[in-house]
């Protein structure tokens, strides 16, 4: 965060640069000072290049996500797979990471998406699993941008069943999409957070559904490429109304490859054809 927050003081710098460049060249034409004209000229191609670079740096993966995505893809599912104990890995992962700024996502830039960037929660707060429900429709489609957030609707639960049975949540979520019509779900424009969720499947177990902010970047390949996904989630319901993603770089190897399993051996509600898959992991793999 703290690169990203240097690299939009440069792009706004550099920015400035060239709009005073324009003016230079502007006035300076209107002079026929023609020697200080091309200078300003000069100036500003070099900004025009220095600003392509920064957009690009700030925007794109860099090297280090780009590798750590294309390891993703060697990864295979254990046959005897306990989600309780992957669980803990991510906890574990999490919390040996000293980095003061992690698992943060951009600033929201509407007031109302503020309650949801809480961020005290991700010192305080409890990990577990979660399932998603919906999301803005972009969060389906392979994109270079990955330092977009956009919104997404999910359950979560810290019971103790669904730490060892996650898959559990999918049936829930399904059924809170199937019946969207008729539930918090049908305004799509309101936000809401931390419901509890009652008689779509949860047999008593304590369930939440909120919506969450989303992070391109903390997602194994930037976006959803189905529906109903689990996802490792870190809130805490009773203090607050966020709710975050963990950054996949802390999963467990094989939620990862549960995360691709369930892509690959399932027919999704909102499926990405294989070509767009292909496309996006083929562009990590070129990069050495």
């Amino acid at each position: 965060m703290k690169k990203r927050r240097i690299l939009y003081f440069c792009l706004n710098l550099t920015s400035l640069v060239i709009v005073f460049g324009i003016l230079a060249a502007l006035y300076t034409f209107g002079k026929d000072d023609f020697q200080k004209f091309y200078l300003s000229l000069g100036v500003i191609g070099v900004s025009i290049i220095l600003f392509t670079i920064l957009f690009f740096q700030y925007n794109f993966a860099d090297s280090e996500l780009k590798r750590r995505w294309t390891s993703y893809l060697s990864l295979r599912l254990d046959e005897n797979l306990n989600f309780a104990d992957e669980l803990e890995i991510v906890k574990e992962n999490f919390q040996s990471d000293k980095d003061t700024q992690k698992n943060m996502i951009p600033a929201p830039s509407l007031a109302r998406n503020k309650p949801y960037f809480d961020f005290s929660v991700l010192k305080n707060g409890s990990i577990g699993y979660g399932c998603l429900i919906e999301a803005n429709m972009k969060l389906f489609s392979p994109s270079k941008y990955v330092h977009k957030v956009l919104p997404a609707a999910i359950i979560y639960s810290f019971d103790k069943y669904f730490n060892s049975n996650p898959l559990e949540l999918k049936t829930i979520a399904h059924n809170l999409f199937k019946d969207r019509r008729n539930n918090f779900l049908k305004n799509e424009t309101q936000y809401f957070s931390n419901i509890k969720v009652e008689g779509y499947g949860e047999n008593g177990r304590c369930v939440y559904a909120t919506v969450v902010m989303v992070y391109r970047k903390h997602l194994p390949w930037g976006g959803f490429p189905g529906s109903h996904l689990i996802l490792p989630i870190i809130a805490n319901p009773q203090s607050s109304s966020s709710a975050f993603i963990v950054d996949s770089k802390y999963w467990s190897k094989n939620i990862v490859a549960s995360f691709f399993n369930e892509i690959l051996n399932n027919k999704p509600e909102n499926p990405i054809s294989n070509d767009k898959l292909e496309n996006i992991f083929g562009e990590f793999k070129e990069d050495k």
